[in-house]
Parts: C-alpha cells; sequence; structure tokens
C-alpha cells in the first residue's frame, strides 16, 4: 500500500489552522501543522517526505518569502492562501516559485481539487 503524501500547513492564526487540519483530515490526508514561521523552519527540518505545503501568507508577508524558498528548493509542490486579491502579491508569488494561489474564505471543493492536483504531480 502506497504512504499517504504528507502535508504541511503553515497559518498564523491558530483557529483557521485547526479548521484546515480538521478538514483535511477528514478527507483521509495526514497533515502537519506550523503556527509561525519558526514552527514552518523546524518542520521543513525535521519533515523528510513532505507532499504538500499550504502556506497562509496572512500576517506574514515579507517574511514568508524566505521559507517558500526554502520549500521549492526542496521541490515540494505548494499553494498559498491569501487573504485578499492582489497583483503585487500574486507577481512575488510567481516571483518565488508558487504553484498555485486561493483566497480566502476558501471554496471547499475548489481547495479540495487543488490539494488532490498538486499532491498528484
Amino acid at each position: 500500500m502506497k504512504e499517504q503524501p504528507l502535508i504541511l500547513a503553515a497559518e498564523r492564526n491558530p483557529c483557521y489552522l485547526e479548521l484546515v487540519v480538521q478538514f483535511l483530515g477528514k478527507e483521509g490526508d495526514c497533515v502537519k501543522s506550523a503556527n509561525l514561521l519558526e514552527g514552518l523552519d523546524l518542520a521543513l527540518s525535521q519533515s523528510k517526505a513532505i507532499g504538500l505545503a499550504l502556506v497562509d501568507i496572512d500576517g506574514f508577508y515579507r517574511r514568508v518569502w524566505k521559507r517558500c524558498e526554502r520549500i521549492r528548493d526542496r521541490q515540494i509542490p505548494f499553494l498559498l492562501l491569501l487573504p485578499k486579491q492582489s497583483v503585487a502579491i500574486e507577481q512575488q508569488n510567481l516571483a518565488h516559485g508558487m504553484q498555485s494561489t486561493l483566497v480566502k474564505p476558501l471554496v471547499v471543493k475548489k481547495f479540495l481539487v487543488i490539494v488532490r492536483s498538486l499532491l498528484r504531480d
């Protein structure tokens, strides 16, 4: 049986992080959560087989880009969650190697389709 890929979810808001973890857990996914950038750093250094990183940039802004580069360097697909639609943020995302973005509040079906697609690639 194929091992379930680990999803790393990074979100500053603990309530929102718990919702994402619970939702993906109910869908059968294995999720590791990090609620601060330091937690994201620790998870990236300790976890070997991350299949997907979900990073909510709300509240992290400029400090998150170095982490996105680390994720990209490890060739981990990642999805950025944005607080609002912004061309400037989209340009930053592209410059730092993001695969896809979603604007909050999330549309659950679209979120799940993108997560499944990134895990398959």
